[in-house]
């Protein structure tokens, strides 16, 4: 769909291995990630506040981080070889734009119906042991 595919770009000023380029995609991200990551980690300070003890808040903040690091850290280790294998196999991006386009679509008639919940309800029927996690 044509209109999904529009995007705005700013030009950062700066080469890309510069200080002043990594301060822009430092920005970038913290501007981007903050919806997504301050609800989480707003909940995560409450509980670690809430522990009691210094020791175990501060092992979870730590795991959070951790959590929150590691995809990053992976995505840099192993950036070369996905590109290569990106640029071997071009021809199926295509397909796999319209799998998880279907699958984002199937997952908000879910959302939309109720059909999340009846789900969650199934595997803590099928799966007891589930509800011992976290």
């Amino acid at each position: 769909v044509p209109l999904l595919y529009r995007e705005a770009r700013l030009g950062d000023g700066g080469a890309p291995g510069s200080v002043w380029g990594s301060y822009v995609m430092g920005l970038a991200f913290g501007f981007g990630w903050t919806p997504c990551v301050g609800p989480a980690l707003a909940a995560i300070l409450m509980i670690a506040s809430g522990m009691g003890d210094i020791w175990r808040g501060g092992t979870l903040l730590a795991v959070y981080g951790f959590g929150m690091t590691a995809p990053f850290i992976l995505a840099a280790a192993f950036a070369k070889p996905f590109l290569r294998w990106a640029s071997r196999n071009r021809g199926m991006v295509i397909w796999v734009e319209r799998a998880m386009g279907v699958m984002l679509i199937l997952f908000a008639i879910l959302i939309v119906t109720g059909g999340i919940r009846l789900i969650a309800n199934a595997m803590i029927q099928w799966f007891p042991s589930f509800t011992s996690l976290g």
